[in-house]
């Protein structure tokens, strides 16, 4: 259809048309796309909310330049939106291209962790858990995701095999 977006399982997983196939099938595959399409959708946007982020840690480097902080949040800057570039090329393709939004969801995990030790012990402010809710959520939508989508588990992607 011309309104739907196209390929977000890869090139060989359109609807096959089987006549012989009980009626039951056709729904559970409509389920399926469904959840593949608000899988893609919620990939894109959040990926692309990176860009945003990036953009806010060079707008905090260059407002307030400090030794030994603007480099490195000029690099993370440019880092989150490679990281939103990539989201965004691989949410076209998730069952091919995976690994991607599965590693991003590792890194979003391991921020999440880090946040979850740091603020009891006194390494972080108490506002940063929600960056637990959000970034924890979203780590386990991407990579719980990916293993629906390319039916691997989760050594398999940590691997970037998906076939």
């Amino acid at each position: 259809n011309a309104g739907e977006p196209s390929g977000f399982l890869g090139e060989d997983s359109a609807r096959p048309s089987c006549p012989s196939m009980p009626v039951n099938f056709h729904a559970v595959q409509f389920r399926a796309t469904q959840e593949g399409l608000m899988l893609q959708k919620f990939v894109y946007v959040t990926g692309a909310f990176d860009y945003l982020v990036g953009a806010g840690a060079w707008a905090g480097a260059l407002s307030n330049p400090q030794p030994g902080q603007f480099v490195s949040l000029m690099t993370l800057g440019m880092f989150l939106m490679m990281a939103a570039a990539c989201l965004v090329w691989a949410s076209k393709d998730m069952k091919n291209r995976a690994p991607v939004i599965f590693w991003q969801g590792l890194v979003r995990l391991v921020a999440a962790g880090s946040v979850v030790y740091a603020v009891p012990a006194g390494l972080s402010e108490t506002w940063e858990y929600a960056l637990v809710a959000f970034d924890g959520t979203v780590a386990v939508v991407y990579i719980v995701g990916m293993m629906r989508i390319t039916q691997c588990n989760f050594f398999q992607l940590v691997q970037c095999k998906t076939a």
